[in-house]
């Protein structure tokens, strides 16, 4: 399923696009669609990454936390 859109580019970035796709056999149109889908992608990989770094942290301080119990455990047990 396609759908139109109006889309207002600045003339430098038409001008580009139309050097770019004049010496292929890939429309305006699928350049710009090929170009959207890729920046997508990218947008998505980052909010991953920004995601995984946030898990890594949470990850981190939990894993400390366990750290000092079970060394707290230890102290305990070596009392005895």
């Amino acid at each position: 399923m396609t759908v139109s859109v109006s889309l207002k580019l600045e003339n430098q970035t038409f001008v580009e696009i139309n050097e770019i796709v004049k010496g292929t056999n890939i429309s305006r149109n699928k350049y710009i669609n090929e170009a959207l889908k890729y920046y997508n992608k990218l947008k998505k990989r980052e909010a991953i990454i920004i995601q995984l770094k946030l898990e890594i942290e949470r990850t981190s301080e939990s894993s400390l936390e366990v750290l000092k119990d079970y060394e707290t455990l230890l102290d305990d047990y070596e009392t005895v």
